[in-house]
């Protein structure tokens, strides 16, 4: 619909989409007034409940019209001062049957717990009595919010049912303790002398299932009420949102007697619609995997599950991805699921999904390879389908089929398929879109890869990132992979540094040190493959390789450590007993006295034969009861690496602080990876001044704000946090990290603007996507001159916009590969020098998808126009770039449909680029207002802002007479010509007369 405003008079040009427009623009704007060029008001609009309509005199809609009808909000509101103490009063008695049960008198910290002055009980005290027990926290109003006794020794059993149906707590967290969770039936019935107190036999059973809870308070499935008394039927929901009871080594049982406990007594059934969180790792769960009905009581809102290290079986039903649908993470490693994985294939938003150690079977879904593009599971970060035990009707073990090529996969930074039967080529395309300055491994060992490896997909990535070892390698591409030009141990070794070749084989099938070499193989067990980790089935047959420089129990000259120097293969030991060593995934050499500790697995020595790297990532180790991360791991002289990522290390609160204690001894240390171990802080970590490498994704430092510790660190090029529910400012990355270059907190709750106060010029990559920033871009974003990668994607969510304001230029920035600020509320044109300075060869693409920028496509951009992406923006115009860029291309037949497809068509692309996806025609009212649609709904309802802004691309904004302000993202909409608003900045009118635009022609 095109619009221009006349000498006053507003004339129309193709009125069909007047409907749209008005449900567009007319939701939420406030006693506005339309004036014509005389200054006269052609309309005024009084109060409509809370939604005031524009444009409704020049469009002719009525007021009474249904496209403006509200919906209406249930709103459920305590009706006294009485009624607010009967739920604090049942809260107090739930959590004094808590401490009763669950040995109170020897938790490891009851501060305040049982006491209770009476003036914390008056009526009108907000506060609550029990708000100062240690673990509580409460709303303002005094009701309980959260419960987090993590490893606070709780033993016994708890009353799970009166926890949960706290009207407004939020947050569970009884992980790590041993716990038991029975009903009062099942505990009157039991032995006394099998539960850890008799005095539960004591407590009320109206107080132990919840049933002293006023159902008044509780919200019902389809209004539904049960009695206050707790009898009778009906659904109650539950307002909580974050569930932890892993390792809550006591719990055994089945899935289903969790269930029955956790949802029903007297007839009643709890729902969690709101339920965002669930860990269940480590609880001795045993049985089959819960089925639909099971997991329907948490709703679809979950988006986080773990449910690791239980005994969990059964087949997995294709329901599951189809049900949860907003599932982001889910892990379910060292259990023994089985069957094939297409249900997982369904999970359209996971992004980290880890299901290492089960019996699957099958081959790998199609969207888990991100091949299929009907489907929005493209965000993969995270996939470990390693370790599959499971034997098909055929035979083979584990997973099979051919070695997907991920080419898709352009978030994806960890993938391991390790031990299973992938076969086939590692294609030509392999990972072809992921960023190889994040990209951190791939590990494709043991499996059945055959032929020739290729190098151009490779040859992206350092060596030891893609691991092949102990496949069916036949050729290596020499003249790519094997080029000395290339630095680290391709430069000093060679081919031998990319895989070990036929006739010689490596404890891990290349060589990385010097004193590691490939080692040639006896004759008549000579290997075929490259990249062999044995000659024949024995790793020991072959020449002996050269022993430790060091003898094993020799003292190595190195910082005291216990008043005495370090022994290393103590130091090691330790270690291992300290995390079970003998249930490793691999300890080949380790604890053994014929094998020297420099061929110990994960472990690689110094030329004098002292530890320099120890890398034990993903390999089972997990803290023994009573038992600590030793200290004196610091205190191995040539140490430079610590990769213990993906292993339960931090069981224990606080145990960081007892870790990281004597971090400075190890003056030499310069990379430390303790991802996904359950860290929860970094307290002590700036004492290794020598780091430069530090990575801490996959933890949980409970929404606190980025650790001061880490701003310490004048060396420090890389930082990565992602999924580690860090919150608040960044400011201090920008301020004191001057040498960063890579910065990664996807995945968070960092809110506020973007870079106040500092810049770095040395940044190369700074990742952000999916927090809560707000705000406009800073100018000062063009200063950070080394950027290749920058990822401020995601941030807009139902409570924050996340970034407004105009787009910025990039103009400068000659090393950008990649731009992605999508689904965010950028608004206004795009700068007509948008990415000027970019090479077109080496840039992959910029993602403005799901924003709000207006009006045409610069012409500037036609060199790079398929790397754009624009979809679902307000784009009125593609004729400026459409010809120019299309011109000569195997795109030129699709017209400017290969641009973004015309307003009124969409496809699921937004734009098309093949027969196979044209652009289809919308049939429905108002639907595919703009050009790059990729769904044919009706319009949604506009926030202020955003109608106004459609005010503007609609009616030849830039073409205005006057638009003072217009499209300012840094001035606010009130100062905008033309605009006049309220005290409290609502929109109140709208003068059209001095913004008037020229006639086209």
């Amino acid at each position: 619909m095109r619009k221009s405003f006349t000498h006053g008079q507003i004339h129309w040009r193709n009125m069909s989409n007047k409907t749209s427009l008005a449900r567009d623009t007319a939701s939420y704007v406030k006693d506005i007034s339309i004036y014509t060029a005389r200054g006269r008001p052609k309309t005024n609009l009084s109060h409509h409940g809370g939604l005031i309509l524009i444009f409704l005199s020049i469009i002719g809609i009525s007021s009474t019209s249904p496209l403006f009808a509200q919906s209406s909000l249930r709103h459920r509101k305590l009706q006294d001062q009485d009624e607010y103490e009967k739920i604090r009063t049942s809260e107090q008695q739930v959590l004094e049957a808590l401490f009763t049960a669950a040995g109170g008198n020897d938790w490891a910290n009851d501060d305040n717990w049982m006491v209770v002055t009476a003036a914390d009980g008056a009526a009108g005290n907000a506060s609550n009595g029990v708000c100062s027990w240690y673990g509580i926290t409460c709303t303002s109003e005094g009701f309980v919010e959260k419960v987090e006794l993590s490893d606070n020794n709780l033993r016994g059993a708890v009353p799970l049912h009166g926890l949960i149906r706290m009207p407004h707590l939020k947050v569970l967290k009884l992980d790590g303790n041993s716990l038991m969770f029975r009903s009062s039936s099942q505990l009157s019935s039991e032995d006394p002398s099998e539960n850890t107190t008799t005095a539960t036999a004591s407590i009320n059973p109206a107080v132990w299932e919840g049933r002293i809870f006023n159902e008044l308070y509780m919200e019902s499935m389809e209004g539904d009420t049960a009695a206050a008394s707790g009898g009778g039927g009906g659904t109650v929901t539950s307002s909580l949102q974050y569930i932890d009871l892993s390792e809550s080594d006591a719990l055994g049982g089945t899935f289903s007697n969790l269930m029955e406990i956790t949802s029903t007594f007297s007839s009643q059934f709890i729902y969690f619609p709101r339920l965002s969180d669930l860990y269940l790792s480590g609880c001795r769960l045993h049985g089959d995997f819960p089925n639909m009905a099971q997991l329907a009581t948490f709703g679809s809102t979950l988006e986080r599950c773990s449910l690791d290290d239980n005994g969990l079986t059964g087949t997995i039903s294709t329901d599951f991805g189809t049900t949860m649908t907003n599932l982001r993470v889910f892990t379910a490693s060292g259990n023994d699921l089985e069957g094939n994985l297409s249900a997982f294939g369904e999970l359209v938003k996971i992004r980290h999904l880890n299901l290492r150690g089960n019996s699957f079977t099958g081959t790998i879904p199609e969207k888990l390879r991100c091949e299929d593009s009907t489907s929005g599971a493209t965000l993969l970060e995270k996939l470990d389908l390693s370790r599959q035990r499971g034997i098909s009707s055929a035979g083979t073990t584990g997973l099979t089929g051919t070695l997907p090529s991920f080419s898709q996969c352009e978030d994806l930074r960890r993938l391991d398929l390790s031990h299973n039967q992938l076969g086939g080529q590692v294609s030509e395309n392999f990972l072809q879109s992921v960023d190889p300055l994040i990209f951190e491994s791939a590990s494709l060992s043991s499996n059945l890869i055959e032929g020739e490896l290729p190098g151009k997909p490779l040859v992206r990535f350092d060596a030891d990132a893609i691991d092949l070892r102990d496949n069916r390698i036949t050729s290596l591409e020499i003249d790519l992979m094997c080029d000395s030009s290339r630095s680290g141990a391709i430069a000093a070794f060679g081919c031998d540094a990319v895989l070990c070749p036929p006739g010689t084989y490596a404890r891990i099938g290349r060589q990385e040190e010097a004193d590691e070499p490939c080692l040639p193989c006896d004759i008549d067990t000579q290997s075929q493959y490259w990249g062999s980790i044995s000659c024949g089935n024995d790793q020991s047959v072959g020449t002996e390789s050269a022993p430790s420089t060091t003898p094993l129990d020799t003292p190595v000259n190195t910082p005291l450590y216990n008043e005495g120097p370090v022994i290393e293969k103590d130091v090691l030991l330790e270690l291992y007993d300290a995390t079970g060593g003998e249930d490793w995934f691999n300890k080949v050499g380790w604890a053994t006295e014929s094998t020297p500790i420099c061929e110990w697995y994960g472990i690689q020595c110094a030329e004098d034969g002292t530890v320099e790297s120890i890398d034990l990532g993903g390999n089972n180790l997990a803290l023994v009861d009573g038992k600590t991360l030793p200290t004196s791991l610091f205190y191995l002289p040539s140490l430079k690496y610590l990769i213990l990522k993906e292993n339960t290390l931090f069981k224990y609160s606080n145990a960081e602080l007892e870790f990281f204690k004597d971090i400075g001894a190890a003056n030499l240390l310069e990379a430390l990876d303790l991802s996904s171990t359950g860290l929860s802080g970094v307290s002590g970590i700036q004492g290794g001044v020598t780091l430069n490498e530090i990575h801490l994704d996959f933890n949980d430092f409970a929404g606190s704000t980025i650790p001061n510790e880490l701003y310490s660190f004048n060396r420090l090029r890389i930082l990565t946090m992602d999924s580690s529910n860090v919150s608040g400012k960044i400011n201090g990355v920008f301020n004191f990290l001057k040498n960063l270059q890579v910065f990664s907190a996807n995945d968070n709750k960092l809110d506020g603007s973007l870079l106040q106060g500092g810049y770095l010029s040395t940044l190369s990559t700074l990742r952000l996507r999916n927090n809560s920033l707000t705000g406009t871009l800073p100018t000062s974003l063009n200063l950070f001159v080394s950027l290749s990668v920058l990822d401020l994607s995601r941030q807009k969510s139902d409570e924050s916009p996340g970034l407004e304001g105009p787009l910025l230029e990039f103009s400068q920035m000659p090393n950008l590969k990649r731009l992605d600020l999508s689904d965010n509320s950028l608004s206004g044109p795009i700068p007509g020098f948008f990415l000027a300075g970019v090479d077109p060869d080496m840039f992959e693409y910029a993602d403005l998808a799901e924003n709000s920028l207006v009006s045409s496509i610069p012409v500037g951009l036609k060199s790079i126009f398929s790397k754009v992406y624009l979809q679902n923006n307000k784009i009125t115009s593609v004729d400026q770039i459409c010809e120019s860029a299309l011109k000569g291309s195997n795109l030129e037949f699709f017209g400017c449909d290969a641009i973004l497809c015309s307003p009124g068509t969409y496809n699921y692309l937004g734009r098309s680029r093949s027969y196979d996806n044209p652009c289809e025609q919308c049939n429905i009212s108002g639907g595919a207002q703009f050009f790059g649609s990729t769904s044919c709904e009706a319009p949604k309802e506009l926030n202020p802002k955003d109608a106004i802004e459609l005010i503007y691309s609609s009616c030849g904004g830039p073409n205005w007479i006057s638009s003072t302000n217009w499209m300012s993202g840094n001035v606010p909409v009130c100062q905008w010509e033309g605009i006049q608003c309220s005290g409290d900045g609502s929109i109140v009118e709208i003068s059209l007369r001095s913004v008037s635009s020229r006639p086209r022609h």
